[in-house]
């Protein structure tokens, strides 16, 4: 009997782990998705505009650029110091595109995009909706990312917001949410034993006592 109930014990586990990474995963979607939003509707196209690909980053629209991304994402709240955000925008002739500003303000611009970013951005330009890529990886890690487009005026795309989170963080929820499961389980595991003991052995007792 304690083997069925382990079985299935392990089963719903199995079952509640899958669930659980799932909600989740969507919950940590809704706020990148929601802090991408934020910094994207904040940008006028002509700032964007006005931050060249190999220059200009001593200038105001740069400055205004990394201040929106600064005041979007406020280090008070923990979740936010774990995102990074980039500003993108594709090139004249729409075949190369590059970084204009970085939330950590790392220094110059990254030309071209490499294949990847550069067909996100320009299926952005094109759909003038956000792209997912579950899987981002670079020197520094991997990444759950979204980009968004920046509209101007007339309702064209005029750059491209990208906001992302280390996957760690998920991994690490869920490692610990197995714990605590894995250990309420034995737990319960457990009481179940003892109970049946104690229930049999009065049963038995019970059975003794009739036949004397």
């Amino acid at each position: 009997e304690i083997g069925v109930v382990v079985v299935v014990s392990v089963l719903l586990c199995g079952m509640l782990m899958k669930s659980f990474r799932d909600s989740y995963k969507e919950k940590i979607e809704e706020q990148v998705e929601s802090a991408a939003y934020m910094v994207a509707n904040q940008i006028r196209a002509d700032v964007v505009n006005q931050v060249e690909a190999t220059g200009g980053f001593d200038g105001e629209a740069y400055r205004r650029l990394c201040e929106i991304m600064e005041n979007s994402f406020t280090m008070d709240i923990p979740f936010y110091r774990q995102l990074y955000c980039n500003i993108l925008k594709l090139s004249e002739d729409g075949e190369e595109g590059y970084a204009v500003a970085y939330l950590d303000q790392s220094i110059g611009a990254y030309f071209p995009l490499d294949e990847t970013e550069l067909e996100e951005v320009k299926e952005i330009y094109k759909t003038k909706k956000s792209v997912w890529n579950d899987e981002v990886a670079d020197i520094s890690g991997t990444y759950l990312s979204i980009k968004v487009p920046v509209f101007n005026r007339t309702g064209e795309v005029a750059g491209v917001v990208a906001v992302g989170v280390e996957t760690y963080v998920l991994d690490n929820t869920l490692f610990e949410l197995q714990k605590r499961v894995f250990m309420s389980i034995v737990i319960v595991v457990l009481l179940i034993w003892l109970v049946s003991t104690e229930v049999m052995s009065f049963a038995s007792n019970m059975n003794l006592y009739k036949k004397n």
